[in-house]
């Protein structure tokens, strides 16, 4: 009865803080949304910037380039699948692995995760996809904290690369859709990769 009671108490753990970062990240792609409708469409340098530097990572995945990659990435990398295949998530240690596993070290990720994340059909899809560019406010960092592994400061500069992969009723007749995001950080180097996720 106790392991009956413990194993549905760790699933409503998982649950609910995937539910909490998957709001905090709606919360965040709404407002986002809300701003850009209301703000007349200006292509700035960064937006630029950012554009070219998709590109340049999206060619690299293409031709499967790790080490280019990893140039191109920050040294630690969101990776919400790669957690989900933990020992620790495999075990139900679920804040442990939250805590401990969702962020990869870059060189650990192109050697061991990059084919599970970024197979040949999935970079294949990826191009033919049109991308937004979202650019956070600090005010919004709170909403995207989890997106990066070191902590945000007010003078980041932030863009999120969106990309909807799942077209709204794909899954079922009410299914809303599902879109995976791409972080980028800009640093003295330029925008560096900072890992994939999907909501909802």
């Amino acid at each position: 009865m106790n392991k009956e009671r413990e194993k549905y108490s760790v699933l409503f753990t998982a649950f609910a803080v995937g539910i909490l970062l998957c709001f905090s990240l709606l919360f965040f792609m709404f407002a986002c949304k809300e701003t850009s409708s209301s703000t007349p469409s200006v292509t700035s340098k960064s937006e630029v910037e950012i554009k070219q530097a998709w590109e340049v990572f999206l060619t690299a995945l293409e031709e499967r380039q790790p080490e280019k990659l990893k140039k191109l990435s920050l040294p630690y990398l969101l990776c919400t699948e790669c957690m989900y295949r933990s020992e620790n998530y495999q075990k139900r240690e679920i804040l442990k692995a939250y805590k401990e596993d969702q962020y990869v070290e870059a060189d650990f990720f192109y050697s061991h995760e990059f084919q599970k994340e970024f197979p040949h059909e999935f970079v294949g899809y990826l191009r033919e996809l049109e991308p937004k560019f979202e650019n956070p406010a600090p005010e919004q960092f709170d909403n995207i904290r989890s997106l990066f592994k070191k902590e945000l400061k007010s003078t980041d500069e932030v863009w999120i690369v969106n990309l909807q992969t799942t077209p709204p009723g794909k899954l079922g007749i009410h299914h809303e859709g599902g879109s995976h995001l791409f972080p980028f950080l800009k640093t003295k180097d330029g925008y560096k990769f900072g890992g994939l996720t999907t909501v909802p």
